[in-house]
């Protein structure tokens, strides 16, 4: 571990409310390039600032913010992560709740479509609704999509594959699982404020319960993107993180099954899953 952020977390934890020793810290820690979660060591100064912020001071919660936010993808992902925000809900810091959903648990609909899981290298051969006289013409990428059928579905794109998600007025989220791959989680119904149910779920769900699908599917790069199908990749690509229309997600590249289940894990919580399980 970098010798420098071993010395400015020490001196940091020793004075906790001093501001400037955390910006040292935090700084430290960047260049470091140490993953935010994957120790207790790296997770104390976080859990500090959170027990900070409980205590009302608000600078915390904006650095905790901010620390957790200039972290990729797939750790802003984590259950770590998810557990830290949530633990700060439950003990009366409900502004964590939004980050929960903004980092954690961040959602995606379309607008009555199917929605479309892409790699990076596709996004520029889907055009999405060609024929504004007939949206699902049948000569058309959202045509297409619309005629696929079923929960989940591959589609020609370009020279490779897609995987249509049907019921897309449903929200969508994506789960970093720490078994590798990743679940899209498609919610059924679920009770605000309840989501570390079902990130326990998650985690701690048998490969029993998984069934196989016929799709495979695959990622060249660690970047695809879920979107409404009536977009075209161009277009999905560029819009706003906010957007509830198009999600990022994190992947390894390589090839993944696609399996599913059908969750309950309690009796206010309902969730079909979608796995994607490296082959």
């Amino acid at each position: 571990m970098d010798e420098s952020w071993r010395e400015a977390q020490k001196r940091w934890l020793e004075s906790p409310d001093d501001q400037g020793l955390l910006e040292r810290t935090i700084a430290a820690f960047r260049r470091a390039q140490l993953p935010l979660f994957d120790t207790r060591q790296s997770l104390k100064p976080f859990e500090l600032l959170g027990d900070l912020w409980l205590e009302g001071k608000v600078w915390a919660g904006s650095a905790l913010e901010d620390a957790i936010a200039s972290r990729p993808l797939s750790e802003r992902l984590s259950y770590p992560v998810a557990r830290l925000l949530h633990d700060l809900f439950r003990r009366g810091k409900e502004e964590s709740l939004d980050l929960w959903y903004e980092w954690v648990f961040p959602t995606v609909r379309s607008d009555g479509g199917p929605l479309i899981l892409l790699p990076a290298h596709l996004l520029s051969h889907w055009e999405g609704v060609t024929n504004p006289d007939d949206p699902t013409d049948s000569d058309t990428d959202y045509g297409r999509a619309c005629d696929a059928g079923g929960d989940v579905s591959l589609i020609t794109v370009g020279p490779g594959q897609g995987l249509v998600l049907g019921h897309g007025r449903r929200s969508y989220a994506w789960w970093t699982s720490s078994k590798k791959g990743g679940i899209l989680v498609r919610w059924i119904y679920a009770d605000r404020g309840t989501d570390d149910v079902v990130v326990k779920a998650l985690e701690d769900l048998p490969d029993s319960a998984f069934e196989p699908t016929d799709c495979t599917f695959s990622a060249e790069s660690s970047r695809a993107l879920i979107f409404d199908s009536a977009y075209s990749g161009t277009e999905a690509s560029e819009m706003p993180k906010t957007s509830y229309l198009s999600l990022e997600i994190a992947i390894a590249p390589g090839e993944y099954r696609v399996e599913t289940a059908h969750c309950e894990p309690n009796d206010h919580t309902a969730l079909d899953l979608y796995r994607l399980s490296p082959r």
